[in-house]
């Protein structure tokens, strides 16, 4: 079986050619192990020329050359010094950058590294892991190294010093290879993410370093944040590290909807790596650590997947409680991964129990076993006693919300009462309520709006999102949705005038009834896209009747042609299961769905 090693042959880096003819006194080739940095290095010799470079191996050549440079006085000369092998030093002690700084003066430099610190930053140029990666050139020729006398490889071996590269291992070449010749085959078990995670920790020098250290104190998140790195990597610049480790394959690049913010999402592989390499001991303190950072920066989807992953299930159920609207808006389907990894009896936790069947249910459909689950949560929470208002705000809105996912329109709509009765003897607008009860308490009465429009109860939905919007916090980053329902609401209720009136000034929340006005002034199109997104959404709740019903009225007067029977049968049997229908799309139980449906199901012919 031939094997190569790719770096026997010159992998030429062209892009740094002007680079090279031109260096600056000080360039520091800051990344973590394995990005081809003496790749770089090397070819910056051959480009100046042996009788123009010196190479200065660990720190006895280093202080070497330092002490030859004292005794010139600092005589200036044409050589250019390349600095390796002291990179675990320079983190242990970065008094060495005054070395290194004093080279500079006399020559140019280009020393390698793991961080940078932030004193040195605006004195050098820095190529870290975005600039080093190779690029779509840099791969082809790669692989066009993994041919021996133009015999087709079928393994080949990427030395340690590559194997940083997200774009080389075990992948793109790879699948470079398998269309030139039809197949391939990498010898590795392991993903990219996975074994660059791996060498990664199988280096002391680059795990002492302030990245390093980064690294295994988000090791026990799936989202790292800059407050985490904040906590860990205070001697280095946080955002100049958080670009940095963007670029690793160990994360993806991704956006945290609970804050807006770009966010880093450990990959499936390095993600098991770690598992697998971490001690129990070190896994349960970054976890510790991570809790921490997430309280800190006011993650509440951060805070429930931590305690999760202690194994701190009873302040996770507590948490779900008081803030279960923001983890439904914000978990994701890994989400509902970990907590069927960590929650082995639901019937002990209510409220994790509503929050798993919902996420099942947006990716599964809303099955009889999602239901039965939401159900049985809703009925053994509505057996407890609450110790305050604030607690009897979450337990009836719990209740409320678990009975309509469930289907029990009874349970459903007497603890809906319940919530309004409560609203009555509460004043919204109290200055006593603190921010953090105020962000409870508007999710618990977006649960319980979500269960009025549910049963039909416009009036008392209404009344709801009013409330919501006095509750809220302006500068939460949910409340313009917020604003929006009760706007929607306030229209479709007939409480304001759509016909003949101007567009709403850009400051106010759109109201999605605005769509009818469109369609008064003849703007069919308009009047439409402004219904896209509702229309566009990948995964529809199970039952939304009251928004279903405007999105359906709309395109059938506006463009009928493009309304597919489908799409009203899609509408009418997810409100029709959920409260005891489905199956059998003939027979629907929903009497009022009689007669809307074509009996030609499963033609997708306009209306």
């Amino acid at each position: 079986m031939a094997q190569v090693n790719p770096c026997d042959s010159v992998i030429h880096r062209s892009k740094f050619g002007v680079f090279w003819s031109d260096l600056p006194p000080l360039t520091v080739l800051a990344s973590a192990p394995g990005w081809g940095k003496t790749i770089w290095m090397m070819q910056c010799a051959e480009t100046v020329g042996d009788d123009k470079t010196e190479w200065v191996h660990g720190l006895h050549k280093l202080h070497k050359v330092v002490a030859e440079i004292e005794q010139l006085k600092g005589a200036p000369k044409d050589t250019v010094y390349l600095i390796d092998g002291i990179e675990s030093a320079l983190s242990e002690n970065p008094a060495l950058w005054e070395q290194i700084l004093a080279i500079a003066e006399v020559g140019s430099v280009v020393v390698a590294c793991y961080c940078v610190p932030v004193s040195i930053i605006p004195l050098a140029t820095v190529l870290d892991e975005r600039h080093l990666a190779f690029d779509r050139a840099e791969l082809e020729q790669i692989a066009a190294h993994l041919v021996a006398d133009s015999a087709v490889l079928d393994m080949f071996v990427l030395p340690e010093s590559m194997r940083g590269c997200p774009w080389i291992v075990g992948r793109d070449v790879a699948r470079i290879r398998a269309r030139s010749t039809g197949y391939s085959r990498v010898i590795s078990e392991l993903s990219s993410s996975a074994l660059c995670y791996k060498s990664f920790r199988d280096n002391p020098g680059f795990m002492e370093s302030g990245a390093g250290r980064a690294l295994v104190a988000a090791g026990g998140l799936p989202i790292v944040t800059e407050a985490l790195l904040a906590s860990v990597a205070s001697d280095i610049d946080i955002r100049y590290c958080y670009a940095r480790m963007s670029a690793w394959p160990v994360f993806d690049e991704v956006v945290d909807d609970e804050s807006g913010e770009d966010a880093l999402r450990w990959a499936p592989d390095a993600w098991k790596m770690m598992q697998e390499t971490a001690s129990k001991e070190e896994q349960r303190s970054v976890l510790e650590a991570g809790l921490r950072a997430e309280v800190d920066r006011g993650s509440i989807l951060g805070e429930a997947r931590a305690l999760l992953m202690l194994g701190r299930l009873i302040e996770a159920e507590r948490l779900a409680e008081r803030r279960l609207r923001r983890l439904l808006l914000f978990a994701s389907p890994d989400c509902a991964r970990l907590l069927s990894e960590t929650v082995s009896d639901f019937s002990n936790y209510p409220a994790l129990a509503i929050l798993f069947s919902e996420i099942q249910t947006w990716e599964l459909g809303n099955t009889e076993a999602t239901k039965a689950r939401s159900l049985r949560a809703a009925r053994s929470v509505a057996m407890r006693k609450a110790t305050g208002l604030f607690d009897e705000f979450a337990r009836a809105s719990m209740v409320a919300f678990g009975a309509v996912s469930g289907g029990d329109r009874l349970l459903a709509g007497r603890f809906l009462d319940h919530v309004l009765e409560l609203l009555g003897d509460f004043d919204p607008s109290s200055e006593d309520v603190d921010k953090d009860a105020r962000q409870a308490l508007s999710g618990q009465l977006y649960l319980s709006y979500w269960v009025a429009i549910q049963l039909d109860r416009h009036e008392d939905a209404l009344t709801l999102a009013n409330s919501i919007v006095t509750v809220g916090n302006p500068s939460d980053r949910i409340m313009p949705m917020e604003r929006v329902c009760a706007a929607t609401q306030m229209d479709l209720g007939g409480f304001t005038s759509l016909s003949g009136s101007k567009p709403p000034h850009p400051d106010d929340p759109i109201s999605n009834a605005v769509a009818l006005r469109d369609l008064e002034d003849a703007d069919d199109q308009v009047a439409v896209s402004r219904l896209r997104a509702i229309i566009n959404h990948p995964d529809p709740l199970p039952s939304r009747s009251a928004i279903d019903g405007l999105v359906l009225l709309v395109r059938g007067i506006a463009d009928p042609q493009e309304l597919l029977v489908s799409q009203v049968d899609a509408a009418v049997e997810r409100s029709s299961f959920l409260w005891g229908g489905g199956g059998d799309s003939q027979q629907l139980c929903c009497p009022r769905c009689n007669g809307l449906l074509r009996q030609s199901r499963g033609t997708d012919q306009g209306l």
